[in-house]
């Protein structure tokens, strides 16, 4: 999906942020896929659980989106 620019000096942190990026994305992609089962109960403990898998797929959603906002924002500034 993204290739390599080719250049070896300075893509390190660009790599890191690609690799941090694609670990966000899965996670993401994993608690919606957790979120998205039936609930088969309505007890407390499955309301906690799901209270918890909609606030760590929130979690996950923010911090691709803030990654991806700084990758655009590093791209769009023209490292000096």
């Amino acid at each position: 999906m993204f290739g390599k620019k080719g250049s070896k000096g300075g893509g390190s942190s660009e790599e890191m942020l690609q690799k941090e990026e694609e670990e966000a994305r899965a996670q993401a992609a994993t608690w919606e896929n957790i979120a998205a089962q039936p609930k088969s109960s309505s007890s407390g403990q499955d309301a906690a659980a799901s209270d918890a898998t909609d606030w760590a797929t929130s979690r996950s959603l923010n911090a691709l989106k803030k990654a991806e906002e700084s990758s655009k924002d590093a791209a769009g500034s023209g490292e000096v």
